[in-house]
């Protein structure tokens, strides 16, 4: 059931930091949230900090448990940053011609 939340599980493939910005707008001005906490996306950017949110597995009950997954949501980011072209986002298309 919790699947068919369009806010819910995976995020959709954006190309830039603007349309999620621009997605998320939508979801505000169209009611389907109500504010930007409704959104429960398993990774999303953080609204506090400049930061991406890894909230699979936000709550560990030991601190092994919370360090592998620390490095794991590392890992996951830091090798495709490492990786991306230079000025490109990620589906290939440059920061200036990305489809809206």
């Amino acid at each position: 059931m919790w699947a068919r939340w369009p806010t819910a599980g995976p995020a959709p493939a954006l190309a830039s930091k603007a349309e999620y910005d621009d997605l998320v707008a939508a979801l505000l001005a169209t009611g389907v949230l109500r504010d930007k906490a409704m959104l429960y996306w398993d990774i999303r950017a953080s609204e506090r900090y400049d930061t991406v949110e890894f909230r699979v597995a936000d709550v560990c009950l030991r601190v092994d448990d919370a360090v592998l997954v620390a490095a794991l949501a590392r890992g996951l980011t830091r090798t495709p940053a490492a990786r991306r072209p230079p000025r490109t986002c990620w589906r290939g298309w440059s920061s200036t011609s990305a489809p809206h």
